[in-house]
């Protein structure tokens, strides 16, 4: 199981265990509480797993320059390394 399906399950759980609680808490029907928490839960659940689905559909990122990080070397911004009457 990664780390996306656990963190969904999760989150799952704890909604519906405070959406059940706060529901009985405040007088309303436990079991329509509990339904209703579970409801929400899996949609969150859902939401999460979708999101990480669409996260992973991404380009990945440019790596960064072996300069990086820190000042540029030169005054006008370009690195040490390059020949700044070099075409490019």
């Amino acid at each position: 199981m990664d780390r996306t399906l656990r963190a969904a399950l999760l989150a799952a759980v704890i909604l519906a265990a405070v959406v059940g609680f706060l529901g009985g808490f405040l007088g309303f029907d436990v079991v329509g509480s509990l339904i209703t928490g579970a409801v929400v839960g899996v949609v969150a659940a859902l939401l999460i797993y979708a999101a990480a689905r669409r996260a992973d559909t991404f380009h990945a990122p440019t790596p960064p320059s072996p300069g990086f990080p820190g000042a540029p070397d030169r005054p006008d911004g370009s690195p040490a390394d390059v020949d700044p009457d070099e075409d490019r």
